[in-house]
């Protein structure tokens, strides 16, 4: 044995943890430091069965309970799946779930999958009138709480009975510091998107000052041209990709302009973003640890040079926003900043919105048309886009501050959950005719965007950008058609 260490240890420089990390991104790498989240005693809560069933009640609450999250589960919501985060769980639940699936009792489909996804209206639509609270079992085997109905839905996106600090679950788990090098990630918890008040007023205060209404209606001009470039690249006719040649450079350029990122560095900057908003969809999204450091370490570099240098754009804005002589932290800084990069909102504004507007519009012709002929509708018709395909399914997480009942069902304290917002957005009891396409819709009360304190601040630059990028296609290619089967979309 003893010999064997002293060979293990020459093998690599590297502290153990991002040794094992470097070794495994080349394969399916299952876990940081060596040993699998779910079955390490390290990031769970023991927990023993509950006496007298499983049902959901107040007093099977801790059993139903899950585990708090830990950043080696979701550094930077790399596990998020679909919108719900997947994060450790309970010996005895994961047992519990993976038992119920083996035997086909009270199996719940798979709702990260894209095959759920491609069918997901039509499970919600029967949840909303059956069972309108449903946990959902997740692959890594942790219960989410889905709230399918529309007044369910925007109630949780404001009720104080719910919130979102993870930092909360850990110190009640008596957890105070992640693991190894993942230390280095702790500051990307520190924006708006994942702090309760008092925290949250303060930075959404701060952030404003930088992200403000007129720095969004003076970039307007800016993504008319580039619509124009990427459309006279396109050509009038022949297939095109839409997604890679219009719908994603139109997001990923502006919002690195914006960042103020200079153009030499814009083509890895992408690539980074790009490959952490794809870890999302993967099952083994720890492989784009290596990128994520990368990233991390380049912005940081570009948040010193603008704090020393600053110049007119929004990291610039955001180091030196103030507010009563309050300012954002380098490690609040850098969260808004990683924050507005990759994603907005909580979404992946990888370009699918784009793609996803132009397919409704084209399964709908009627309505295509009605555009093309009233241009006064676009305004309107970004806004049912927004509903009809929601960019995101299902909000952020949030957890149960103390046992909730919802539509009869007692949710348990510090479970999680995931109001549906696709599912609210397609609600007959809010909306007439839901599930068909009206781009004069109004009014369209949707939840694209969430509601509430945490309601998407990039909201007026998704729309802005929405109806320009629209608008223009439909104005240059005056006929369009799908060059592939749909399902070939999926």
């Amino acid at each position: 044995m003893g010999p064997r260490r002293r060979a293990r240890s020459r093998k690599s420089a590297c502290p153990p943890a991002l040794s094992r990390v470097t070794k495994r991104t080349r394969g399916q790498p299952q876990v940081v430091g060596g040993s699998n989240p779910r079955q390490s005693r390290d990031f769970e809560l023991p927990r023993a069965p509950p006496r007298g069933g499983t049902g959901a009640s107040a007093s099977s609450s801790k059993s139903q309970g899950i585990a708090p999250p830990h950043p080696i589960d979701r550094p930077d919501r790399l596990l998020e799946q679909g919108g719900v985060p997947a994060g450790p769980v309970s010996r005895w639940e994961r047992h519990r779930n993976h038992s119920e699936r083996r035997s086909g009792r009270n199996a719940s489909p798979d709702v990260t999958s894209s095959a759920f996804k491609a069918t997901a209206h039509g499970f919600y639509s029967e949840l909303r009138r059956s069972q309108p609270v449903y946990p959902a079992t997740l692959p890594n085997g942790q219960t989410a709480w889905l709230l399918t109905r529309y007044e369910d839905v925007n109630h949780a996106l404001v009720d104080e009975r719910v919130f979102k600090d993870k930092r909360k679950l850990r110190k009640r788990a008596g957890i105070t510091r992640p693991p190894g090098f993942l230390r280095s990630l702790e500051a990307l918890e520190r924006n708006m998107l994942d702090v309760d008040p008092p925290d949250h007023k303060r930075l959404r205060g701060l952030v404003h000052k930088a992200f403000t209404p007129r720095r969004v209606e003076q970039i307007a001009g800016r993504v008319e041209r580039l619509a124009d470039e990427l459309l006279a690249k396109m050509g009038e006719s022949g297939p095109v990709d839409l997604l890679r040649e219009y719908a994603l450079p139109i997001p990923t350029t502006v919002i690195s302009e914006m960042l103020g990122i200079p153009a030499s560095d814009r083509g890895r900057f992408h690539r980074w973003s790009s490959e952490i908003v794809a870890a999302s969809s993967r099952r083994s999204p720890l492989s784009v640890l290596p990128s994520l450091v990368l990233f991390i370490r380049y912005l940081k570099k570009i948040i010193a040079r603008k704090s020393a240098d600053p110049t007119d754009d929004l990291i610039s804005a955001l180091v030196q926003a103030d507010e009563a002589s309050d300012r954002l932290d380098a490690d609040e800084v850098l969260a808004m900043v990683f924050l507005l990069s990759p994603r907005r909102c909580g979404t992946r504004d990888n370009g699918e919105p784009h793609r996803q507007r132009v397919l409704a519009l084209l399964q709908s012709p009627r309505e295509l048309e009605r555009l093309r002929a009233e241009p006064g509708l676009y305004r309107t018709a970004v806004e049912e886009l927004l509903r009809f395909g929601s960019p995101v399914e299902v909000a952020t997480e949030r957890y149960a501050r103390e046992p909730i009942e919802v539509a009869g069902v007692t949710i348990p304290e510090h479970a999680l959950v995931g109001p549906v917002l696709a599912s609210a957005n397609r609600d007959e009891s809010q909306f007439e005719r839901p599930d068909e396409l009206d781009v004069g819709r109004d009014p369209n009360r949707h939840l694209a965007f969430g509601d509430g304190i945490h309601f998407c601040l990039g909201a007026p630059l998704a729309r802005l950008e929405g109806r320009i990028a629209l608008e223009e296609l439909l104005s240059r290619r005056r006929t369009l058609k799908l060059a592939v089967r749909e399902s070939k979309l999926r």
